[in-house]
């Protein structure tokens, strides 16, 4: 994949995302695929999830930063965190090849409890700052119309104080109008 980006106007991307966000960033994926069935989704990537080797996206990372001049990266998986040990090499392969970068992830608020917090530590110390959730609905019935299996409100301000503990921001996307949806769900 390194090769392929020299054909690419990097320093748009780039640019755009410095102009939005305050820094020069670039998304990578490390993984591919989604066991659940939310009701919007398309599954792209079927429903096996297949991770690539560390060592290889750490490779690429490391790469973008030192070509690119990047300040983060942003991890574009579905799921990168349903395998705490893939992310927990991640992040160890970041500290051990010294890769000062912030990066972000996506994640699930059902995958995170307090036994999480040493991994979680470990991935801020490689320079984790956002995990970015599809909290969707702060409304049950909605959430069970779209079948986001174990996501709950309650759920969702549990893993929040969680990570603010850590010093990991939060971040939530939210879909309004799903089928069912009235003034009083939203």
């Amino acid at each position: 994949l390194i090769p392929v980006y020299k054909y690419f106007n990097m320093e748009g991307y780039i640019s755009a995302k410095k102009y939005f966000q305050g820094f020069r960033g670039f998304m990578v994926s490390g993984s591919r695929g989604c066991y659940y069935q939310c009701e919007f989704c398309s599954r792209p990537f079927g429903n096996e999830i297949k991770y690539r080797p560390i060592e290889e996206l750490v490779g690429e990372v490391s790469y973008l930063v030192k070509t690119y001049k990047l300040d983060y990266f942003s991890l574009c998986d579905e799921l990168p965190w349903s395998s705490k040990k893939w992310m927990s090499e991640l992040a160890t392969c970041l500290i051990d090849n010294r890769i000062k970068v912030m990066w972000l992830a996506g994640g699930r608020v059902n995958q995170f409890s307090y036994k999480d917090r040493d991994l979680l530590r470990l991935a801020k110390k490689a320079g984790l700052v956002r995990i970015g959730f599809g909290v969707e609905s702060a409304s049950k019935k909605i959430l069970q119309n779209m079948k986001k299996v174990g996501v709950s409100p309650e759920r969702t301000k549990e893993t929040f104080r969680l990570l603010r503990k850590i010093g990991i921001k939060p971040s939530a996307a939210i879909v309004m109008g799903f089928p069912g949806e009235t003034p009083e769900t939203i």
